[in-house]
């Protein structure tokens, strides 16, 4: 699969997953068609930050132990405490269930980016192709 093709695919299954996702959740509250829009949106452009703070971290870290985790961790942190906050700017019902399962699969998928990078499959499109494959 083209590296492009991967990361547009990626992004609209996040924006169709977990905005559909975050509709079912919170279809009790106020404003579930704000709470769904914006947790597709930020899904799918967090996809493609994903790849590239993911991409980013596999260049800078030494490879070592915890090398193929590190990358996911990073990413995963710094795009859950980001969406957390904007879901309680805007007052979405049940954040808790809404961003949870977002941050084990965007996880999961934080290690096959890793993987995919390192095996010249995946590439954040705004750097240069890893070559220490």
């Amino acid at each position: 699969m083209k590296i492009d093709t991967y990361n547009s695919i990626s992004a609209l299954l996040a924006f169709l997953l977990w905005g559909g996702w975050t509709y079912l959740v919170n279809i009790s509250g106020d404003n579930v068609h704000l709470s769904a829009l914006v947790q597709g949106s930020y899904s799918a452009v967090m996809t493609l930050a994903i790849v590239c703070i993911v991409h980013y971290f596999y260049q800078l870290l030494p490879k070592g132990r915890l090398f193929f985790l590190l990358p996911s961790v990073i990413s995963v942190t710094l795009t859950t405490i980001l969406i957390v906050v904007i879901h309680l700017s805007i007052d979405t019902y049940d954040i808790f269930y809404t961003v949870l399962p977002t941050v084990v699969v965007a996880f999961v998928f934080s290690l096959y980016t890793t993987h995919n990078i390192k095996q010249g499959r995946a590439q954040c499109l705004l750097m240069k192709p890893v070559e220490d494959r």
